[in-house]
């Protein structure tokens, strides 16, 4: 297989081809998808982060308001009433969901989008844990994450770990010095999460080094560290830090008196290790690359981070010029919400149409989707190699059920944002109006590709542990999973396949990687319907 650097890189370091859209000519090109996206044109950012936080406190302080109204209540009534309290978050979850998504599927900027999925993983949270976070979760990759993606890993590092979205999901609430003024009155004592994952996941990696003693030092020095959702921020409270001087590593952190810089030295410290280089050099080649990346590529890309002191830029040069990163073998796996994005931007779909209330009259009716069931299996049977190995999995599809999921409304954080007024206005009256008319919409295309991204086993935000997703073809690729992801692809191509000749759609998401035994499998299907959906489904279109 011989692949252009344009059509490797869309399908590698992006979230694939879009017809009609120029894929990066050069690496120069690439790399200037990282570092300069017009923020103002996705959708994600419609919502200015001032106005979120104002959001975040309205919504958090009539949830505290509604629940102590209905203490009191029978369970006949206070139940209903902060189920309906809790479905405006809902509302507003779903929105910036499908914010999330747009922007993977309409940018121009996929690689600067791909960074930021790979470290908004890195930096894992989970909107599950409480109902903060599942408005704290979304603002911590905008405020946090994204600002710093092609700058120094320090800066990202520090902004990602002390946003309050990071604090509460790894409990630095809940750790006092033993020693410290509020410990020993309240007789709380340390809480090692952040401290242990910290040095883990973040920086170091496990087994780089550090004992047990490191982690509980360190954990001494975070003292104090704590969420301020006031502000949706961070502060630094002292008569909560544990006194004294803490080893961490053979740097010695604190003294009598402590104070945020002891943090801020800390994770200055870790962010500098050659650990810490190698660790993050070898996952960001493991990421795009392949499962087990070249020895020779993660060196040189470690050495860049450690003459550069972790400037970001320097290493994805690295990542996206060296030989190793211009193999043209695809030997990665799309995750769930790689794949979904991709077969969005392989027909074309745009803003109005995800967000618009998905034609039922265009749905396939049941005996429909079993007829295109039986004659895309004869097609595929009649084929090659390519026509088989979708096939084994069609098979199985053919009795799918549609993804389930939440049961959420909206359409879209950029129209709720247009609804809700002046600033000035008042907030709460506005989110309870707007809110209502949103949930009056019928489910958009966008709803149903988070819903199919959250059944096929990665919801958005949901990540099954602090270490993120696993980043691995075992992990992505079973029965199950191809199932899933035929019976999106039959219900994408014969929802918004329009007029698209299958083969055109094929060659237009894949250029060269687009085999010609999946080429003839594609073109001899024996409906329109059919080849789109073999096209979307093929195995090439599921690596990357």
């Amino acid at each position: 297989m011989s692949l252009s650097f344009p059509t490797l890189a869309a399908i590698r370091f992006g979230y694939g081809l879009r017809p009609g859209e120029a894929p990066p000519a050069d690496a120069e090109a690439l790399l200037a998808q990282a570092a300069a996206p017009k923020r103002a044109d996705l959708p994600f950012t419609a919502l200015p982060l001032a106005r979120r936080r104002q959001l975040f406190l309205a919504m958090r302080a009539r949830n505290r308001a509604v629940a102590a109204h209905a203490k009191p209540l029978p369970p006949e009534e206070r139940v209903p009433l902060i189920k309906a309290q809790g479905r405006d978050v809902q509302l507003m979850l779903l929105a910036e969901r499908q914010d999330r998504l747009s922007n993977a599927v309409l940018s121009p900027h996929g690689f600067h989008e791909r960074l930021a999925a790979f470290w908004v993983d890195h930096f894992s949270t989970n909107i599950g844990k409480s109902g903060d976070l599942r408005q704290l979760v979304p603002m911590q990759e905008r405020d946090a994450i994204r600002p710093h993606l092609t700058g120094r890993f320090a800066d990202l590092l520090s902004a990602a770990v002390r946003h309050p979205a990071m604090l509460l999901y790894l409990d630095q609430q809940a750790s006092f010095g033993p020693n410290s003024p509020v410990g020993k009155k309240q007789k709380r004592g340390l809480n090692e999460n952040l401290a242990r994952e910290l040095i883990e996941l973040h920086t170091m990696g496990a087994g780089s080094g550090y004992s047990q003693t490191d982690v509980t030092s360190a954990a001494r020095v975070l003292t104090g560290l704590v969420p301020n959702a006031q502000r949706t921020d961070w502060a630094f409270l002292r008569q909560r830090a544990e006194p004294g001087a803490h080893p961490v590593l053979g740097t010695t952190y604190g003294g009598s008196l402590r104070s945020e810089r002891d943090v801020e030295h800390l994770l200055a410290d870790l962010a500098a290790r050659p650990q810490t280089a190698a660790h993050l050099c070898r996952k960001l080649a493991a990421h795009f690359i392949a499962d087990q990346p070249p020895a020779a590529l993660v060196s040189a890309m470690t050495q860049a981070w450690r003459r550069s002191d972790g400037d970001l830029m320097a290493v994805y040069r690295v990542l996206v010029t060296h030989k190793d990163g211009q193999d043209v073998t695809l030997g990665k796996i799309k995750p769930p919400f790689d794949y979904v994005a991709s077969s969005l931007r392989a027909l074309d779909i745009d803003q109005a149409t995800l967000d618009a209330p998905r034609p039922s009259a265009r749905k396939a009716a049941p005996e429909r989707a079993a007829m295109l069931a039986a004659e895309t299996e004869e097609a595929a049977k009649q084929s090659g190699a390519a026509g088989r190995q979708t096939m084994s999995a069609m098979q199985d599809g053919a009795d799918a059920k549609e993804p389930g999921g939440e049961a959420m409304m909206t359409n879209g954080a950029a129209a709720l944002i247009r609804t809700l007024g002046k600033p000035g206005d008042r907030l709460d009256a506005l989110l309870d109006e707007r809110l209502e008319t949103l949930a009056a919409r019928r489910k958009s295309l966008s709803r149903d590709a988070v819903q199919t991204i959250a059944a096929l086993g990665q919801p958005i935000w949901q990540p099954p542990s602090p270490a993120g997703w696993p980043d691995t073809e075992s992990a992505w690729i079973g029965g199950g999973a191809l199932t899933g992801r035929i019976a999106w692809a039959r219900r994408l191509g014969a929802s918004f396949g329009g007029d698209e000749d299958p083969t055109a759609l094929l060659k237009d998401a894949l250029g060269e990687a687009a085999r010609d035994d999946t080429i003839r499998t594609v073109s001899r299907a024996p409906r329109r319907q059919v080849g789109l959906t073999l096209a979307l489904a093929s195995p090439e279109f599921n690596r990357r």
